[in-house]
């Protein structure tokens, strides 16, 4: 899958979940690893979010959308880790 797909479907399920996007980025493994960052160095694509997306999924209180994020990223085959707070790694199943 390439950036570019993977970005198309995750600003879908973003949609479907009323998650507003101002500022996330999605980085490829080139460009997360061309950063000089410490985590993260092996993923796929990086989710770096400082917005609604990283609020719902790091500090809210409803599971349903944590899990939908877990349920979305294994349909697609990911799963993904935690660097920084901002942070989302994704790696294939």
């Amino acid at each position: 899958m390439t950036k570019e797909q993977f970005a198309k479907k995750f600003r879908a399920f973003c949609k479907k979940h009323d998650v507003e996007l101002g500022c996330t980025s999605i980085y490829s493994k080139e460009e997360w690893n061309d950063r000089g960052e410490i985590y993260g160095l092996g993923a796929d694509f990086t989710i770096a979010s400082e917005d609604e997306f990283l609020s719902r999924i790091e500090y809210s209180s409803n599971w349903d959308f944590q899990t939908n994020f877990h349920e979305f990223l294994e349909s697609i085959g990911y799963w993904y880790e935690q660097g920084y707070h901002w942070s989302f790694h994704l790696y294939p199943l």
